[in-house]
This record gives structure tokens, sequence and C-alpha cells, in this order.
């Protein structure tokens, strides 16, 4: 479907040919994300047993990742990120089903989301290219991520 099509369109744009040695797209995002992916990992999975039962701290999550990906819908170019893989709406969905319609107009985000954010937009400063590494990162984890706790939410 959709999800195969920007997979396969992300690694033809960013896949490299020019040795036999070249390794592939996904690969070298494994590898050079190793270290901070397990760590990242890790801490997810520890909040993520409360999260399974507590809607409050799902919804908290939910918010973090709706940050991260609204911005990135917003500054990664479309060639990159199609509109058709935009999350931004569907999140603001689940959030009024956990928080209420007016989330919007009490919500602050987090400091720490604050900061990451803050992150981002010197990486887009700097080399805008790398944020597809966090859109590749951030869209495997949710289509795996997502089927997995769709099964135990």
């Amino acid at each position: 479907g959709c999800t195969l099509l920007f997979l396969k369109a992300l690694l033809t744009m960013a896949a490299t040919n020019t040795t036999e040695k070249a390794i592939s797209f996904t690969k070298a995002m494994r590898v050079a994300t190793r270290e901070i992916h397990n760590v990242s990992d890790g801490l997810v999975n520890a909040k993520l047993a409360f999260a399974l039962y507590d809607s409050a701290v799902w919804a908290e999550g939910l918010l973090v990742f709706y940050e991260i990906f609204k911005f990135l819908e917003q500054h990664v170019a479309h060639d990159f990120l199609p509109e058709e893989f935009h999350r931004t709406v569907q999140f603001e969905q689940d959030l009024d089903f956990y928080l209420g319609a007016d989330w919007k107009t009490k919500y602050q985000p987090r400091k720490e989301v604050c900061d990451y954010l803050k992150h981002l937009e010197q990486i887009e400063r700097e080399n805008p290219n790398l944020l597809v590494a966090y859109v590749y990162h951030l869209y495997m984890g949710l289509l795996s991520g997502g089927q997995i706790l769709q099964k135990r939410r």
C-alpha cells in the first residue's frame, strides 16, 4: 500500500549505487542510529507498560509524538514526506478522544518536547536533509510499534 510506496521512495532517493559495497539506506540508518535507538527504545518500553493501562499516560505520549510529527510534516520537503503520510490530523482526533475536544486550548508542550523541537529546528537550519532520518525512524516506529500496540491496547 501507501506505506510501501513511501518506503520505496525514501530508499530510491537515499540509497546509492556508486560501489558494489554500498549498503542499503535502511541498513545505514540502523547502524548510524543503533546506540541512541537502543537508549530511546528502552525509555519508551519502560513507559509503555504504564501507558497500556493508564489513558492519561497514553495521552501524554500521544502529545509528545503529535508535536514531533507536526513539526516534521511542516518542515520536511513534500518529496520526502508526501501529504498522504501526514499523521497530525489522526493524532488530533485521538487526543480529542482522550483529552476532550478543547485540549488544544489548555495544552502547552512540555519543556523536554520544546527542547527537542529546538533541536530539530537547528538540524533544519544546518542540514535539512538530515530530517529525513527522523521521518524514517518515526514512521517505522509508528508502523511497526503501532501494529504491536493495537493488539495490546
